[in-house]
């Protein structure tokens, strides 16, 4: 509709408050992350909205592969981390939409 969504909305209000780069990049990219760069805040961010992404009680997002493995998520410890962390943000979910 405008020709610009709210991480790049935010990645530019980020600049001209001037934000550090790390934080401009998370805003700007933690929907899709790089696939080949490391970005430790937007991995994280990326992580967070992914888990944090329910409407009504359905995650919306997924997982982007490159970001998981770069944070060491991709073991069975990081897989039942993000799931267990996943069903958490679900269930509050409700609760948390009714505020």
């Amino acid at each position: 509709m405008f020709g610009f969504n709210y991480c790049e909305l935010g990645a530019d209000i980020a600049a001209d408050w001037h934000f550090p780069d790390a934080i401009q990049s998370a805003i700007r990219l933690h929907i899709n992350p790089p696939e080949d760069r490391e970005e430790p805040l937007t991995d994280l961010i990326h992580v967070a909205w992914v888990i944090g992404s329910t409407v009504n009680n359905q995650v919306q997002a997924s997982f982007n592969q490159a970001a998981i493995q770069r944070m060491k998520l991709n073991d069975d410890a990081g897989a039942s981390f993000l799931e267990q962390a996943t069903q958490e943000a679900t269930s509050s979910s409700g609760s948390v939409n009714a505020l």
